[in-house]
């Protein structure tokens, strides 16, 4: 049973880095005052919540251990910084489980701010994880950005067939036409590694 609200938190806190845009405009919390827009708007603090640089750097470390942690769940080899990336969220803001008024069981952290909004996210990831939402995210080999994979068989390994189904495919018959193997095996996550800031 596939859950959307896991499917979209974990999407939209990936796409925070455009790995298609140049470098300068990749990063969408680039800034304090950009992550503590975002997650605002995500409802994940609260509007008094203090925003440090280091929120960021930890930030893009999270998100990275997450991208990571997906594209090696697809078959892929995981960054050794993921599983300690993510076992830390935990550490500065613990989960604790909840039941609501409705009988809702939930995951929530035990602190709130920042370290707390990333505890959600990694929460999340966890439940998706348990629900099988997680097989159906990917990260695209050719660009790297983050997907959700709706076919049958859980087999899409780029964003778009048009943009960059195209182009691996066009690399591929050009490999082949120069005789060069090697080229169309050349397809990876652009750089952002879990355990370095940007």
């Amino acid at each position: 049973m596939s859950n959307p609200a896991y499917r979209s938190l974990l999407l939209d806190f990936l796409a925070t880095r455009n790995p298609r845009k140049a470098d300068a405009e990749a990063e969408r919390i680039a800034t304090p005052e950009a992550l503590k827009t975002w997650l605002l708007r995500r409802e994940l603090i609260q509007p008094g919540d203090q925003v440090l640089e280091a929120d960021v750097a930890n930030a893009r470390r999270v998100r990275a251990a997450i991208r990571s942690f997906i594209a090696a769940h697809r078959g892929r080899n995981v960054d050794p910084r993921t599983a300690p990336t993510l076992s830390s969220v935990t550490s500065y803001a613990p989960l604790k489980l909840t039941v609501g008024d409705d009988g809702a069981v939930r995951l929530q952290p035990a602190v709130g701010g920042v370290a707390g909004a990333l505890s959600s996210i990694v929460a999340e990831l966890y439940l998706a994880a348990a629900d099988g939402t997680l097989e159906r995210l990917g990260i695209c080999r050719m660009c790297g950005f983050p997907f959700h994979d709706r076919t049958r068989n859980r087999s899409r390994v780029w964003c778009s067939m048009e943009r960059c189904g195209a182009r691996a495919k066009s690399r591929a018959l050009k490999a082949r036409r120069q005789g060069d193997s090697r080229a169309s095996n050349r397809e990876g996550i652009p750089a952002e590694t879990p355990g370095a800031s940007d």
